[in-house]
């Protein structure tokens, strides 16, 4: 009788060990996973940041652009000399 405790005893530990071992295999899968959501999380952070700033120079600029072409398409028609011309041309740009 004391041999089928022992036993049973020996298979509920060996039961019970496989059991934590694999439990713990998953979590530190699940940590793993974290960190590499984090990882990626981050990188999508940066690039969104990136492409935030670059935006905001190409609108910044256009909008420069714009105004020297508008400043551009009224300098005909003012009366100025080809000096004057040069001079608000190096001024615009």
């Amino acid at each position: 009788m004391f041999i089928y405790f022992l036993i049973l005893i020996i298979l509920i530990s060996i039961l019970l060990l496989t059991h934590i071992l694999i439990f713990n295999k998953f979590q530190r899968y699940i940590i793993k996973l974290d960190e590499a959501e984090n990882n990626i999380h981050s990188a999508l952070n940066k690039k969104r940041e990136l492409l935030e700033r670059v935006f905001n120079v190409i609108k910044n600029k256009i909008k420069i652009d714009k105004d020297i072409i508008d400043n551009l398409k009224k300098m005909p028609n003012k009366n100025m000399s080809d000096f004057e011309f040069d001079e608000e041309l190096a001024n615009y740009l």
